[in-house]
C-alpha cells in the first residue's frame, strides 16, 4: 500500500489539486492500520470451532421441532427420516389384505411408451400443446458503422505522455514530435498508413493496434513495445536496449550501430519479423 501511495504522491507533486490525492493516500494508509489493530484486538485467534462436534441426528431433530412449531402444515412425518426412510417405507409397507403398497397402480403397456415403436398415439391420447401466443418477429438488424474517431495528438502533462491516436495518411501522413524531457513517452494507438518521426531522447514508445505505421526515433531509454499490430516498420537512430513484439504480424526493424551491440528482443505470438542494420 505504501509503495503505490508514494507513486501517487510523486506523480501529483507540484500539480494543482494534489491535496485530494494526498488525502486519499493518507486515509487509505490509516484505514489499513486501523483494521490491523482491530483484528489483533478482537480476532487474534481467528474463527473458533467446536472441536468435539455434535450429533447430526440430534441437531436435525431440534431443527425439525422448531419447523413444526412455526409451520406445522408443511412438515410431514417422512421428513424426519429423509428421502431414504420414505422409500424404505414404500418398499416394505403392506396393505390390510397382504398386498404391496404398489398394488393398484396402473401398468403402462408397450403401446403407451412413447420411445417404443409399438407406441400408438391415438390410443394413448394425444396431448395437445397449449396455443402459442403470436410470435413477435424481431426487427431486421440494421448494419451501422461506428463513426470515425477524430485524430488526436496531444501531450498529457500529468502522465508525461504524448498521445497519438487515430492518425491516418489522410489526416497526417507524416507526424513529427519533438521531445523536451527524457521522462516523456509516446503512445501510438489505432493509427494506419502513416509515418511518425520522433526527435530527441525519450523514455519509451508503445505502438498499439496500428497497421502499416513507420516509426523513426532517436534514443528510447526503456525501449519500444509493439502489440496487436500489423505491418510495422521501426528505425532507431540512437540507443534502444529492448524491443518487445507481441501479437504482431509483419515487423521490420532498422537498427543503428549503437543498438546492434546491446539490444535484446522479446517476442510472443508474432510472425514475419525481420531486421537490418
Amino acid at each position: 500500500m505504501e509503495f503505490y501511495s508514494n507513486k501517487v504522491r510523486k506523480q501529483y507533486k507540484g500539480v494543482d489539486g494534489k491535496e485530494a490525492h494526498i488525502a486519499f493516500c493518507d486515509q487509505s494508509k490509516a484505514l489499513i492500520l486501523d483494521l490491523t489493530e482491530y483484528t489483533k484486538k478482537h480476532h487474534s485467534l481467528g474463527l473458533a470451532f467446536n472441536a468435539h462436534g455434535c450429533a447430526t441426528l440430534e441437531e436435525g431433530a431440534k431443527i425439525l421441532e422448531k419447523s413444526k412449531m412455526k409451520e406445522p402444515s408443511k412438515v410431514t412425518p417422512s421428513a424426519v427420516g429423509g428421502i431414504g426412510a420414505l422409500m424404505s417405507e414404500l418398499a416394505t409397507k403392506q396393505t390390510s389384505d397382504g398386498a404391496s403398497a404398489a398394488t393398484g397402480l396402473r401398468k403402462v403397456t408397450k403401446d403407451q411408451q412413447t420411445w417404443r415403436k409399438e407406441f400408438n398415439a391415438s390410443a394413448a391420447g394425444e396431448v395437445k400443446a397449449p396455443p402459442s401466443s403470436p410470435s413477435i418477429k424481431p426487427a431486421a438488424n440494421k448494419t451501422t458503422t461506428s463513426p470515425a474517431r477524430p485524430p488526436l495528438c496531444e501531450f498529457d502533462q500529468i502522465g508525461q505522455k504524448w498521445k497519438v491516436e487515430y492518425q491516418t495518411k489522410d489526416t497526417n501522413p507524416l507526424l513529427k514530435l519533438t521531445i523536451g524531457d527524457v521522462k516523456e513517452q509516446v503512445y501510438i494507438y489505432k493509427c494506419s498508413n502513416m509515418t511518425i518521426e520522433i526527435t530527441g531522447k525519450l523514455k519509451a514508445i508503445v505502438v498499439d493496434g496500428c497497421q502499416k505505421v513507420n516509426v523513426v526515433f532517436g534514443t528510447a531509454i526503456s525501449g519500444l513495445e509493439v502489440v496487436n499490430s500489423k505491418s510495422i516498420q521501426v528505425q532507431t537512430l540512437g540507443m534502444c536496449p529492448t524491443m518487445s513484439i507481441d501479437k504482431t504480424d509483419g515487423f521490420m526493424v532498422y537498427l543503428s550501430k549503437e543498438s546492434m551491440e546491446t539490444i535484446s528482443f522479446m517476442t510472443s505470438k508474432s510472425s514475419e519479423m525481420n531486421g537490418e542494420q
